[in-house]
């Protein structure tokens, strides 16, 4: 098993390949709010990709027990790489997003045919019928989704085989193990340190705002993307070591 403080140390220890990530993830979210444009739109998707790809080896290495950071060579390969998990990412999304979308149109039908909002029993009775049962089933199914999808993408990682991160039987049994519901406790502190390092970064930019709003905001971007690629990479890390465990 690899501890969490070897896990939480690991992108730290090369820096050239933390800085590549971070810079990667600080463009693409600077070009989101502006995907509407194709060009941009298109950058973001590729340089996403490219950081999954990443994922994907950071993953592999640590299944291996190799904790150094991987370097990032053979960008066409890690668009194939992080491509193929944003595949499977998707696709394990779409019976909780299908349920969701669901449940959220017979709503909105039912309260268009009965008054909308301004029907307060129209609003009691999805609250306290068939409406608040598809939210929680939804909210389920998302649930267990997220508590899976890890095991998937190293199903995936593991083989080399897309195909594998659709083999639910697999993927349960390396998901419903003891360790693995260990590994996500585990991954509550990090979640948690995460929100307050990031907290602590956007308050550090606001008090240096005087220097200029888009300053301040480009600061913000860049120390939280830092964060971000240093808990997935941790977190990769993390469950990579459940699930050789």
């Amino acid at each position: 098993m690899i501890s969490f403080g070897e896990a939480i140390k690991r992108p730290f220890s090369d820096v050239k390949a933390l800085a590549i990530g971070a810079v990667l993830l600080m463009v693409s979210g600077v070009l989101m709010p502006v995907s509407g444009a194709m060009v941009a739109g298109l950058v973001w998707l590729v340089l996403t990709i490219l950081v999954d790809g990443y994922y994907y080896y950071a993953a592999k290495s640590a299944l291996k027990g190799d904790l150094s950071m991987p370097k990032w060579t053979d960008w066409g390969d890690l668009f194939v790489k992080g491509l193929c998990a944003a595949v499977i990412d998707l696709i394990w999304m779409i019976p909780a997003t299908v349920v969701f979308l669901v449940v959220a149109g017979s709503a909105f039908l039912s309260l268009m045919t009965s008054g909308g909002v301004s029907n307060p029993q129209a609003m009691m009775g999805l609250l306290s019928g068939g409406t608040a049962v598809g939210v929680l089933i939804a909210f389920g199914l998302l649930l267990l989704t997220v508590y899976v999808l890890p095991a998937a993408t190293l199903a995936f990682v593991d083989t080399g085989s897309i195909m594998a991160g659709f083999h639910v039987g697999d993927v349960f049994k390396k998901a419903f193990r003891g360790v693995w519901f260990v590994t996500w406790l585990k991954m509550i502190p990090l979640v948690i340190l995460f929100a307050i390092v990031t907290g602590i970064l956007g308050w550090i930019a606001g008090m240096i705002g005087g220097l200029g709003t888009d300053l301040t905001q480009v600061l913000a971007s860049v120390l939280t993307s830092w964060a971000t690629f240093a808990m997935v990479v941790t977190g990769y890390t993390l469950f990579a070591g459940a699930y050789e465990a």
